[in-house]
């Protein structure tokens, strides 16, 4: 990746993507919110993975519908 770029949810980011996700000219994140992801059955983003391999990983809400709440403070409980 040449710019700066980010990544919105990440839940489908497999192991063979993290390399090239850390290894870019740019700087990449990703935002995750997990409370969404159990609301609705979805998959996870591969935080310990990120993290692992110097990627930015910030949590986040995804809305009242998606959580029940716009609270970004609740979310981390």
């Amino acid at each position: 990746l040449d710019v700066d770029v980010l990544i919105a949810h990440g839940t489908g980011i497999l192991p063979g993507d993290v390399p090239a996700l850390r290894g870019g000219a740019g700087r990449t994140a990703v935002a995750t919110a997990p409370k969404g992801y159990l609301k609705f059955g979805w998959g996870t983003t591969p935080v310990k993975e990120l993290t692992a391999a110097g990627v930015a990983v910030g949590l986040a809400t995804d809305g009242a519908a998606s959580n029940n709440s716009l609270d970004v403070w609740e979310s981390m409980t």
